[in-house]
């Protein structure tokens, strides 16, 4: 392989890496707009064995935006256990949620067809 050849490789590889660097987002936890007042599908979850705390994605957010599931909480508690339960539910259902998040994590977690809440 001449030197030229083998120049515009490594050139093109250098260049390819930055190009992807660029279009790559940082991922972010934050809470989905209107979290309050709007029902939501659950279309990810995920789980670190590094952290305790899953993560939770709804449909409509940007693909990088996640929310913590139960930050306070973790799966290695009663109730870190329980809403990751009623999250696999809602994401293996495809069924609507509403949600209270605050801080980036989501602390309630309800599964209804008619998109309501318990009143608490």
């Amino acid at each position: 392989m001449s030197k030229n050849i083998l120049t515009a490789l490594i050139s093109a590889s250098v260049a390819a890496i930055f190009m992807s660097n660029a279009a790559w987002s940082e991922p972010k936890f934050e809470c989905p707009s209107d979290s309050a007042n709007a029902t939501f599908y659950i279309n990810g979850i995920g789980f670190s064995t590094d952290h305790y705390q899953p993560r939770i994605h709804f449909r409509g957010q940007n693909k990088d935006s996640w929310a913590y599931l139960a930050y306070e909480q973790g799966v290695n508690t009663e109730y870190g256990k329980a809403i990751l339960a009623v999250a696999l539910t809602a994401y293996s259902t495809n069924a609507l949620v509403r949600i209270s998040c605050s801080a980036a994590s989501v602390g309630t977690l309800w599964i209804s067809d008619s998109g309501g809440k318990s009143p608490d």
